[in-house]
Formats: C-alpha cells, sequence, structure tokens
C-alpha cells in the first residue's frame, strides 16, 4: 500500500491549487468579456436614443402619431 507523505500531499496541494488559480483566472477573462458586451450594446442603446427622438418629433410635425 502507498505511503501517504507530507510530500504526496504537497504535491496534490500544488497541483489542485494551479488549477483553481487557471479556473479564476478563465472566469475572470470570461467575466470581462460579458462585461464588454454589455458595455457594447449599452452604448448602442443610448445611440438609438437621439435618432429614435428625433423621429417621434418628425412624427408628431407631420401628424403621423
Amino acid at each position: 500500500m502507498a505511503e501517504l507523505t507530507k510530500e504526496y500531499f504537497d504535491e496534490k496541494i500544488t497541483t489542485l491549487t494551479t488549477h483553481i488559480d487557471e479556473q479564476i483566472d478563465e472566469l475572470g477573462r470570461m467575466t470581462n468579456t460579458g462585461l464588454e458586451e454589455i458595455k457594447q450594446q449599452l452604448d448602442v442603446r443610448q445611440e438609438m436614443e437621439v435618432p429614435k427622438r428625433d423621429m417621434l418629433k418628425t412624427k408628431q410635425v407631420l401628424h403621423l402619431s
């Protein structure tokens, strides 16, 4: 039977810690990408407010609404 030693546990903990660090980094990248996409969508919405407002004014002047 394999002997459980401090070195064995240290190796396993190091491997696990490295894996966890990689997963945290990946989660950070995914979060950043998601936030950038949301920011881009919000920017487009803000840009569309002015043309939308102008269109409504035009409809009112032309008595279309």
